[in-house]
């Protein structure tokens, strides 16, 4: 994920403008349509980053979500005679 969100940043510092909001702004319509601009394979490689990194981040949080965390662990441990 660290390697994705550099890459991230070094869109948004290009284009002033945070990842959420240009992905909300593409998928609103608000961008228009990317075909045919300068920077078109630009920002389809930044929507693509964005949305493989939103896919890792839904698996991660689900992780940490699904594993017990230490307390959990010893406590349900067998006490050692």
């Amino acid at each position: 994920m660290l390697t994705i969100e550099e890459k991230l940043r070094t869109f948004e510092r290009k284009y002033g403008l945070k990842s959420a909001e240009f992905y909300r702004l593409v998928k609103e319509g608000q961008l228009g349509d990317l075909d045919g601009r300068e920077d078109m394979n630009d920002l389809l490689e930044w929507l693509g980053l964005y949305e493989l990194w939103l896919d890792c981040k839904e698996e991660y949080d689900e992780l940490v979500r699904t594993t017990p965390n230490l307390a959990q662990i010893l406590a349900a441990a067998p006490t050692p005679i």
